[in-house]
């Protein structure tokens, strides 16, 4: 009696330890909402570089738990979005990676937004989009002497990218900046 309560409990274990699931590692829910929006989401830019209106509709997002290599012990999700227009650029895609904060890359202003923000991304109390105000606004800006190129782009809470803005040696290479929106929170 009592080896078949030991071969139950053994095997009892043995089942619990072959049905544990991963532990994945995922972008908080605090800056989810300046970067994850549910399919149909959209939203108007406007291009002063050449005077122009350029929208486009998120039509596409999934996640996916990956592990990024053999030395890296922890899963992550990566989201993936798919865009009707990608003239301003694919707007968002995570980086899944092997450190403590998540990686949000933006490939209109090659901005590389970590989650919790790290420099050169701070978190601004009030942001101006012309007469538009959006309040604790993540801003990556940074300024590279060498190469005299300068990078802003920003992020509002539930809305996404309000603001890019990009020079290289005084030449406007990107310069959006949002009229409109219609998104919804992921």
């Amino acid at each position: 009696m009592k080896q078949t309560i030991l071969f139950l409990i053994i095997l009892n274990f043995i089942f619990i330890s072959c049905n544990k699931k991963e532990s994945y590692k995922d972008i908080s829910d605090e800056y989810k909402k300046y970067f994850l929006f549910k399919e149909g989401s959209s939203w108007i830019y406007y291009n002063s570089k050449i005077s122009n209106k350029d929208s486009i509709i998120l039509h596409n997002i999934n996640s996916v738990a990956t592990k990024p290599d053999n030395s890296c012990s922890e899963y992550r999700y990566e989201y993936k979005m798919q865009f009707t227009n990608v003239t301003t650029g694919t707007l968002f895609h995570s980086q899944t990676n092997c450190i403590k904060s998540a990686e949000i890359n933006d490939g209109l202003c090659s901005a590389v937004i970590t989650a919790p923000p790290q420099l050169p991304t701070k978190l601004v109390d009030t942001f101006y989009v012309d007469t538009l105000m959006f309040l604790k606004v993540l801003v990556y800006n940074t300024y590279d002497s060498i190469n005299n190129r300068k990078v802003i782009c920003a992020y509002a809470p539930n809305v996404g990218r309000i603001k890019s803005f990009e020079t290289a040696n005084g030449d406007t290479i990107v310069d959006y900046k949002i009229l409109r929106y219609h998104v919804s929170p992921y």
